[in-house]
Parts: structure tokens; C-alpha cells; sequence
């Protein structure tokens, strides 16, 4: 931005839309504030793209209705057509509506973040005034993230039939090849109808869930279950009465269909618990001790080889070697096993109980 502010003659609406756009993306939404008065005070005209960064940049902060009122007020795309406001609106804009607020990245004091007192009615009002508006394009020709939101929305209206549709509809219609971020961003989408594509509760709730992972997987082959897809798809299983035989015979099953890799530590402490809560002392001790094994040949394979002459480097080793992560996850790991313990100490004790008064 110094430099760009030491050539004035450069200035243009190119220039200043690559300074917003890098702007957004590092969350300095004071700078964006700051460029588009710089841009006004030099009589710099806007294009589209602008338009589509001061609506994201509204979208960020939390002012959806001042973005509402930016796309509404803009002459430029004003449609004459049947007197629909919404036919002649860009899809590049119409998009941007469905980004969502970076609540961290607000550190400034003076931005607006709007909280709705009820957030149902307002994001239900959100999405209706969205769709009456919507432009003549296709959803199908949209990116995974809009679709994404989409269905989010859906989703918290309890409408999971449409949402559901909408998911598949996308992708009948996905190329043959596509990029593996492409396939993760899918994935992301599936991973929300395994959520939240159910109303029911219990077993019943589980069962649906599967279904619906089940049958769009198969919509395209390059559509494979993560960890993390099992992980929430067990979630479903926290108010069933069998939910630790039932989530022991789930993992068996994805291990037979998609390889042992389909399991984590996230994984195993989730089937130990559902187990627990059961009462399945067997299931529970069995994956508790499977994660030790696990943890141990992870500590093991990392540590130097054998022979191996380790030369002094002075470069920092990357963040995510040092703090990986993992510190919840055996912090849970103990008191599972401390419940389990627990219980087995209770049970033995019940025994005793039984056998000194017959």
C-alpha cells in the first residue's frame, strides 16, 4: 500500500481492487475501509469487481444488510427486465451473500457485527429474500462452496429433503475428472447431510445418516470416506441404546470396504465411548488398547533410525511437528480409561456383593 501511494500516475481501479482483495483475504478490513476512501477522495469509478469486493468485504465484517443495500442501490445493475431486480444482477455478486462472518479477524474497534436476536427468523428472511432474487443461472455450474451454503441454510431450516436434492442434483451433473481439492470440498458437503440430513433420533437417526453418505458416495468415483467422515457419522450413534456394538460393527465394516487407514485416534476414543456408555466393558478395553498400540508405533517411526547420525540443522522445525495437535485427544484418552476402570471396579465389586450374600 506505500508503494502503491508513492506513483499516483499508476493509480487505477485494477490497482486498487488487487490492494482490496489481498486486504480481505488477511482479514485488514481497516485497510479496506481505508482504500475505498483513497478511491473516492482520487475520484477512482468502480467496476464490478469492486462492487464484488465491497459486498464481501460487508459479508465479513458482519453488515449483510449494508451489503444488501450495496447490490439493491447500484445503478449499474439495475435490471429492466420485467422489473425482476434480481435478473440482471452479475452471479459473481449474487454469490458473495453466501460467505460468512470472520468473527476472529475483527480486532478493530468502530466495525459493525451485527447479532440477530433470533437467528432462525433472520437467516430464514436471509435466504428467501436470496432466492426470490436469484439470478438466471445455473446451480449446477456453481462452486462447492456456494452449494455448500446452500445446503448449510437448508439444512438449519429443517428442510433436509431439499437440501438433499440440491446435493444431488450438483453432483449428477460433476465432470468425470476432477481435482482432489475439488473432491474435499465435496466431501465437505457430504459431511454436513451426515450432520444434519436427519431429523429423527436414536437408531433410526444413525441408519439415515448412513443411507445418505451410502448414496452419494456413489455418485462419483472418486468420492472416498475420510476418518472424519466416520468420525461425525458416529456422532449419530451418541443417543442409540446398542451404540457401542453398533459403532464397533460400523468401523469393522469401513475397514473391510476402505482399508484400516479409515480409522484415527478421533475415531477409536469415540467408538470407546459409545461402548462405554453402553456398557460393553470388552469393546471398550479392546480399542483403548488398540490406541496405545497405535500411539506407540507413532512415537516409535518417529524418533531417529538405527545408525542414523543426526546432523545439527538451525532451521526451527515447522509448527506442526512441535504442537501437533493431539493434546485434547489423550487428555480424553485418559478418562476414558479411568472410567473404564471405574466401572470394571464396580462390576467386580457387585460380584462380590452377590457371591458373600448367597
Amino acid at each position: 500500500m506505500d508503494y502503491h501511494d508513492l506513483h499516483p500516475e499508476t493509480q487505477s481501479t485494477r490497482s486498487y481492487n488487487l490492494l482490496i482483495g489481498m486486504a480481505i483475504r488477511t482479514a485488514s478490513f481497516g485497510s479496506v475501509q481505508w482504500l475505498l476512501q483513497r478511491m473516492a477522495a482520487d475520484n477512482i469509478n468502480h467496476n464490478s469487481e469492486t462492487h464484488k469486493l465491497v459486498i464481501r468485504w460487508q459479508i465479513r465484517i458482519g453488515a449483510w444488510d449494508a451489503a444488501w443495500q450495496t447490490l439493491t442501490a447500484s445503478r449499474v445493475f439495475q435490471s429492466t427486465n420485467d422489473g425482476n431486480d434480481g435478473a440482471g444482477w452479475p452471479d459473481s455478486l449474487w454469490l458473495e451473500f453466501f460467505g460468512s462472518l470472520k468473527r476472529r479477524s475483527i480486532r478493530r474497534k468502530g466495525v459493525v457485527m451485527e447479532e440477530p436476536n433470533g437467528p432462525f427468523v433472520v437467516y430464514a428472511q436471509r435466504f428467501l429474500l436470496l432466492m426470490k432474487n436469484r439470478p438466471d443461472f445455473s446451480l449446477t455450474q456453481a462452486k462447492p462452496r456456494v452449494i455448500h451454503s446452500i445446503a448449510y441454510i437448508l439444512l438449519q431450516l429443517q428442510e433436509q429433503e431439499q437440501a438433499l436434492q440440491l446435493v444431488q442434483t450438483y453432483f449428477s451433473y460433476l465432470p468425470a475428472q476432477i481435482t482432489p481439492k475439488f473432491t474435499e470440498q465435496c466431501l465437505d458437503i457430504i459431511h454436513i447431510l451426515v450432520v444434519f440430513g436427519s431429523c429423527s433420533r436414536g437408531l433410526k437417526k444413525f441408519h439415515e445418516h448412513r443411507k445418505i453418505l451410502t448414496s452419494l458416495l456413489a455418485y462419483h468415483p472418486s468420492f472416498r470416506p475420510t476418518s472424519t467422515t466416520l468420525f461425525l457419522l458416529l456422532g449419530s450413534l451418541r443417543g442409540a441404546m446398542r451404540s457401542g456394538a453398533l459403532a464397533s460393527e460400523c468401523l469393522a465394516s469401513f475397514k473391510r470396504r476402505w482399508g484400516a487407514g479409515i480409522q484415527d485416534h478421533r475415531v477409536r476414543l469415540r467408538v470407546a465411548s459409545l461402548a462405554l456408555k453402553q456398557g460393553r466393558l470388552d469393546i471398550s478395553n479392546d480399542i483403548l488398547a488398540d490406541a496405545r498400540l497405535a500411539d506407540e508405533h507413532a512415537s516409535s517411526s518417529n524418533g531417529p533410525a538405527i545408525g542414523h547420525v543426526e546432523r545439527y540443522s538451525s532451521r526451527r522445525p515447522r509448527f506442526k511437528s512441535i504442537f501437533r495437535g493431539t493434546g485434547k485427544l489423550v487428555a480424553h484418552q485418559i478418562r476414558l480409561e479411568k472410567r473404564v476402570r471405574a466401572k470394571q471396579c464396580r462390576k467386580m465389586y457387585e460380584i462380590q456383593n452377590t457371591k458373600s450374600s448367597s
